[in-house]
């Protein structure tokens, strides 16, 4: 929930090929299969198959298990070079592409090491997820990653401050 993802856009984007963000699921949980999701299974048995999913990908992922209602969304149109930061667990979405270019950015996600240890972030309204990306994470100044007591804190089961359990109503 401490994530923070940074999106940068390469060249001008326009809202049919940009990114939305759903501010009405940042608070209201969406019934969705995420207790069935392990971030550590995912990247033994599935990552390395990316390549072969490029048309549709039938890999197991946490989706939702309701109809979502995505307006009101946001829209935010950053020039090249601008950046947006927010939350991970701030509902977002890529939009269908129609507009007759294809979208470059980069995108990166990073976690403030005290955000880390004091449990700090966005609520979880609905994520039920096992297992951990923090073992990714690699300070900038010498690539060393988070302290393993820290890791271990987030291999198991979301945080106690789980409003909604995903799949309950």
């Amino acid at each position: 929930m401490c994530q923070i993802n940074w999106w940068l856009p390469m060249y001008p984007i326009v809202s049919e090929n940009a990114m939305a963000f759903h501010p009405r699921y940042w608070s209201h949980p969406v019934r969705n299969g995420s207790a069935e999701y392990n971030y550590a299974e995912w990247n033994r048995t599935s990552r390395q198959n990316a390549a072969q999913f490029i048309k549709q990908d039938t890999r197991k992922q946490p989706k939702p298990e309701e109809p979502m209602e995505l307006d009101p969304q946001i829209r935010v149109i950053a020039p090249p070079g601008g950046v947006l930061l927010f939350s991970a667990a701030q509902m977002h979405s890529s939009v269908p592409n129609n507009s007759g270019k294809t979208r470059f950015s980069i995108d990166f996600r990073t976690v403030h090491l005290d955000d880390v240890a004091e449990r700090r972030g966005a609520p979880n309204t609905d994520s039920a997820c096992t297992g951990t990306t923090m073992g990714d994470y690699l300070r900038g100044t010498d690539l060393t990653h988070l302290p393993e007591e820290l890791i271990a804190m987030y291999e198991t089961a979301p945080h106690a401050s789980v409003a909604f359990r995903a799949g309950e109503k």
